[in-house]
């Protein structure tokens, strides 16, 4: 019987196993690689190139000949030459013509070229632009991510002063039992307590809603059971005081969208070639080889061995075509490129400064969040040494409640500042390091 009931409950286990996220402990890059495998725009984006691809492929194949074979049936009653010796007669006869050709463009192999040269530029966009989608979902999902941790934190400063406001109220309330302390005190602490309480349930919703936000981003339903690492913020004590090393121009030069603007603008200047290209004469080869059997009733026919050996027949011919006049349709399209291409470069102009407006204000705003961290750590340091000597001061009845009311209040907002200060920090170095990634 116990046997039996293990077995059952082992069976319900691998049956109705838990949720997915409630299973593991999320870590950064883990959100990252699944935001980006279920991301709708990335998915598009690979779509695209794989159209691009068979792009490509189908130009190739146009420097290949055409082969085409043909084959007929065909029945003659009445007076018609006759295939045995070539005279009127008044016959009925059947006749099976058969033939092979095999078409080979020469001079339009130019325009081939460049078509091929073009859609392997478009290639080069396509794949640009789908690291472009790959580059902003993860710069959303890390923003999302070191946004969830610092509400975290903010849920941990909160809940720590509410532990600290209890323990305050009980020692206030055992010092006015002894005469040290007033009923003013005690309400003191007592509606700060409730203060703090109101800040904690805050904070949790703050916490809640920014789960679901980063779940959002992630293509994830919300999930009560969402676990994540919360490590993640070591990173920024262990960077240290010295800056990651950067290059400015190489992230203006090879971000995403500047390489897709370069990519799409060859190519068009490709079509322009071809376009140009048009203007020269077309020249085809043609080797074919025909072949007809026949048969005349009510005379000697030879077999079809012997007549598919002696009716055959090759065909060598060269087709030129010289265009003259289009209708002025072939200027109309090169006026109609050449402004699309200007167009282009001044969209790419445009591009390009924003790019790098970003990238600069990036690299300055990180420079600035590293010495506001380093910073906050000093203060945050000296605050709780002097929260420390306050709390002995009103013990002693050296200082008043609210002079140790703002102590701790300061101390709180150093914690707090401390905090955001890591998180934008962070952020930062990861945002740098998302750019340096994509634009190597």
């Amino acid at each position: 019987m116990k046997v039996k009931l293990c077995f059952l409950i082992l069976l319900a286990m691998v049956t109705f196993p838990s949720s997915v996220t409630g299973q593991r402990s999320w870590s950064l890059s883990d959100c990252v690689s699944y935001a980006i495998e279920h991301n709708v725009d990335v998915k598009m984006r690979e779509n695209d190139v794989d159209l691009q691809r068979n792009s490509v492929a189908s130009v190739r194949s146009q420097f290949l000949p055409a082969v085409t074979a043909d084959v007929s049936q065909q029945w003659t009653v009445g007076r018609s030459v006759s295939p045995i010796d070539n005279t009127y007669q008044t016959t009925s006869n059947s006749s099976t013509p058969i033939g092979v050709a095999l078409n080979q463009p020469i001079l339009a192999a130019f325009g081939v070229a460049r078509d091929l040269a073009a859609s392997k530029y478009g290639l080069s966009a396509s794949v640009a632009q789908l690291q472009l989608a790959k580059m902003e979902t993860e710069l959303a999902v890390t923003a999302a991510y070191l946004q969830l941790l610092y509400c975290e934190d903010v849920v941990d400063v909160n809940r720590y002063q509410v532990d600290r406001d209890s323990l305050l109220k009980q020692r206030i309330e055992a010092m006015r039992s002894i005469g040290k302390a007033t009923v003013g005190d005690v309400c003191e602490i007592q509606a700060q307590l409730s203060n703090d309480m109101t800040e904690l349930i805050r904070s949790k919703s703050d916490l809640l809603v920014s789960k679901l936000s980063l779940l959002q981003v992630m293509g994830m339903d919300y999930d009560v059971d969402f676990r994540y690492e919360r490590n993640v913020g070591e990173m920024a004590d262990a960077m240290g005081d010295d800056m990651p090393s950067c290059v400015f121009e190489d992230f203006v030069s090879r971000h995403p969208s500047i390489l897709h603007g370069t990519f799409l603008l060859s190519a068009y200047d490709e079509q322009l070639k071809r376009l140009k290209i048009g203007k020269l004469p077309k020249l085809d080869m043609v080797l074919a080889y025909y072949n007809s059997l026949y048969y005349v009733k009510g005379f000697d026919n030879r077999p079809l061995g012997e007549q598919f050996v002696n009716n055959g027949s090759f065909y060598l011919g060269f087709n030129l075509s010289v265009p003259l006049f289009d209708g002025l349709a072939n200027r109309n399209s090169r006026k109609k490129k050449e402004i699309e291409i200007k167009g282009m470069q001044l969209q790419l102009e445009k591009t390009s400064k924003e790019v790098g407006a970003v990238v600069q204000r990036l690299m300055l705003e990180a420079t600035a969040a590293h010495e506001l961290y380093r910073y906050a750590q000093m203060a945050q340091k000296d605050i709780e040494v002097l929260d420390a000597k306050m709390l002995v001061r009103y013990e002693n009845g050296k200082a008043t409640v609210f002079e140790l009311n703002q102590t701790r209040i300061n101390y709180l907002k150093a914690v707090c500042n401390t905090s955001q200060a890591k998180s934008q920090y962070l952020l930062k170095l990861k945002q740098l390091e998302i750019f340096k990634k994509y634009c190597e």
